[in-house]
C-alpha cells in the first residue's frame, strides 16, 4: 500500500526534504481533516488538542470491541493516548513509534448536515473518509491499515456564523476487522491493523464497571454493561424482583406496561450479543450515556412490598445511539430520562446495591421493525429492547 503523504511527514523514512505546510485556522470543515492529518505527520499534540471538541469521542471499530477494547473513549483518553504516541522520546512502559505517516483521502469530500437530538438548535456535519497510514515501532515493527479502511467524522461549529471554529466532535472507525493482538514490542513484521488498535497501545484498558457498594455504582454499571456489551455485569446489578416499566408512548402503542427480570435479561442478552440471536436483528454498534455524574439526588422511599426496608429513587437524563443491521440507527429523544430505584441487598456494613426498578419516562414510542428501516430514528429505551408487541413478535423477546 503506497502512501503519498510521506513527503509531508516529519518522519519521512526515505529522507526526502519535506515541504513546510502550515496548520489551518479551522474556519472550514475540511480544515479539521487537514489538521488531523498534519498533526499526526508532525506529531504535534498541541495542534491535535486544538481541533478536538470538549465533548469529543472516539468510537472504536466493531472488531476491536469484540476482542475486549471499549466501544469508545473520551477526549481526555484520546489526548493522553496520542500524547504518548506522538512523543519522539516515548512514554515510560509504552512502545516507541519511530515513524508516523498518515493520509486522509478527503479531497472533494461531501458533508451531510443533521440536527442532533442532544443539541437540536445546532447543525452538525458528518462525512466518511478513506485513510492510509504507515507506523513503525522500535525495534522492527510496521503497521498498515486494512484495505479500504475508513472512518466517519462528525464536526460542529464551536464559533459563530461570522467567525466559525470547526471542531471534531466524533470519530468513528468503520473497519470490521481487528488486529494488533500482541504488543508492538513483540512483533517483528508488517501487520494490518485498525487506527484504534494503534492508539490502544497507549491506553490502559480496564473495565469501567465497579463494585456495587454505592448507589451511584449501579448507574455506572448500567452504562458500563451497555457500552461493553457485558450481560454478566448487567445480570449482576439487577435485583431478583426487578421490574422494567415502559414509557407511556410505548404502552399506548401496544407494548406491555412492564416486564420482569427474566424478560429484561433475555432482551438484553440478544441486544448485547456480537453474533446475534437467531431471527433477531444484530446491533452493530452501541453507546449509552447516563448523565448522573453531577448533582445526583436520591429520594428515600418505604416500599409497600418491603415495609422494613428503605429504597432510594432518582431520575437521570440519558443519551444512546444503537445501530442495527442492515442500515438503521436509533438514538434517544431529546431530554430522555429514566427513574431508577435501588435497594441494598446486602448489609449496612457490606452493602450490595441492586436495581429494583427502572421506569422509562419518555413520552414517545417506536413501533417499526428494525429490519424494515434504513434511516436514523428517535426511540425510547424500551423501544430498542422491544420494538413491537402484539401482532408482531418483539424483536428481542
Amino acid at each position: 500500500m503506497g502512501l503519498t503523504v510521506v513527503a509531508c511527514s516529519d518522519d519521512n523514512p526515505v529522507g526526502q526534504s519535506a515541504p513546510q505546510t502550515n496548520f489551518k485556522n479551522l474556519t472550514e470543515r475540511d480544515d479539521v481533516l487537514f489538521n488531523l492529518q498534519l498533526a499526526h505527520n508532525r506529531r504535534d499534540i498541541t495542534e491535535y488538542d486544538k481541533l478536538l471538541d470538549p465533548d469529543f469521542r472516539f468510537l472504536l471499530a466493531a472488531g476491536d470491541v469484540k476482542v475486549g477494547l471499549p466501544s469508545f473513549w473520551d477526549r481526555t483518553t484520546e489526548v493522553g493516548a496520542n500524547q504518548c504516541f506522538f512523543d519522539r522520546a516515548g512514554c515510560m512502559g509504552k512502545p516507541l513509534a519511530t515513524s508516523v505517516a498518515m493520509e486522509l483521502l478527503f479531497g472533494g469530500v461531501q458533508w451531510v448536515g443533521f440536527q442532533p437530538a442532544s443539541a437540536p438548535d445546532e447543525t452538525w456535519y458528518t462525512t466518511t473518509v478513506f485513510y492510509n497510514f504507515q507506523i513503525e515501532f522500535a525495534p522492527d515493527t510496521k503497521y498498515i491499515p486494512y484495505a479500504g479502511a475508513k472512518a466517519q467524522f462528525t464536526v460542529r461549529n464551536a464559533g459563530t456564523d461570522e467567525a466559525p471554529q470547526w471542531k471534531l466532535l466524533e470519530m468513528r472507525e468503520l473497519s470490521a476487522n481487528s488486529g494488533l493482538n500482541a504488543s508492538a514490542a513483540a512483533r517483528t513484521s508488517t501487520e494490518e491493523t485498525t487506527w484504534g488498535r494503534v492508539k490502544s497501545l497507549y491506553v490502559s484498558i480496564e473495565t469501567r464497571c465497579k463494585d456495587l457498594t454505592t448507589r451511584e455504582n449501579v448507574l455506572n454499571n448500567i452504562e458500563c454493561a451497555y457500552n461493553e456489551r457485558n450481560i454478566a455485569e448487567y445480570d449482576q446489578l439487577l435485583d431478583p424482583g426487578f421490574v422494567f416499566f415502559l414509557a407511556d408512548g410505548d404502552v399506548n402503542g401496544g407494548l406491555p406496561v412492564s416486564w420482569d427480570r427474566t424478560t429484561e435479561i433475555g432482551a438484553n442478552r440478544c441486544l448485547f450479543d456480537w453474533v446475534g440471536c437467531q431471527n433477531k436483528p444484530l446491533a452493530t454498534s452501541m453507546q449509552m450515556d447516563l448523565l448522573f455524574e453531577n448533582s445526583l439526588q436520591w429520594v428515600s422511599v418505604i416500599p409497600s412490598s418491603a415495609p422494613d426496608e428503605t429504597w432510594y429513587t432518582t431520575t437521570v437524563f440519558y443519551n444512546f445511539q444503537v445501530e442495527v443491521q442492515p442500515d438503521t440507527k436509533y438514538y434517544s429523544y431529546a431530554g430522555a430520562k429514566t427513574q431508577f430505584t435501588v435497594r441494598n441487598a446486602g448489609t449496612d456494613e457490606a452493602p450490595q446495591w441492586k436495581l429494583a426498578e427502572m421506569r422509562d419516562l419518555g413520552a414517545y414510542n417506536l413501533m417499526t421493525a428494525a429490519a424494515a428501516r434504513t434511516s436514523t430514528q428517535e426511540s425510547t429505551w424500551g423501544g430498542v429492547k422491544s420494538l413491537s408487541w402484539g401482532g408482531v413478535k418483539s424483536l428481542y423477546r
